[in-house]
């Protein structure tokens, strides 16, 4: 709020409840939406598309800012189902590159998940994001499966 307030910008923060502030977001009635749960994972594509495609505004945890640009959409497409990482890569890249010029977000912060663990546990940490995906194959070093 303070950076914020040095650039010219007043906020006035209203927590509320989970479900309301989906609600709140999928009709648009907000000035600035902070979500923090962007999930990107392995694929930087699967993890944000949601967020960009035209056919997500007004979508729960969807489109909240009304963002449209059919060149996204159309990449955003191709990407999805790219198999060909040097394909995958440039996609993405052109992605980006439209995303710095309209700004359609602007992440205010950089999540970085930690996991902390005994190190007699093995297969807690299976993705690349953090360890909270899934503990099925996950079992302590010192007894049985």
């Amino acid at each position: 709020r303070d950076q914020l307030r040095e650039v010219g910008i007043e906020v006035v923060v209203k927590r509320v409840e989970r479900a309301l502030a989906f609600d709140l977001a999928k009709d648009g009635k907000f000035h600035l939406y902070i979500h923090s749960n962007w999930t990107a994972g392995p694929d930087p594509v699967a993890g944000v598309q949601r967020f960009f495609l035209t056919e997500n505004i007004g979508k729960p945890i969807g489109n909240s800012g009304g963002y449209s640009n059919k060149e996204v959409d159309e990449l955003t497409v191709r990407a999805l189902g790219e198999a060909n990482p040097q394909t995958k890569k440039e996609l993405v890249w052109r992605l980006q590159e439209i995303f710095l010029r309209d700004l359609p977000a602007l992440p205010l912060q950089q999540w970085v998940g930690v996991s902390a663990y005994r190190s007699e546990f093995v297969n807690i940490t299976t993705h690349s994001v953090d360890s909270r995906e899934n503990f099925e194959g996950a079992y302590s070093s010192k007894g049985d499966r």
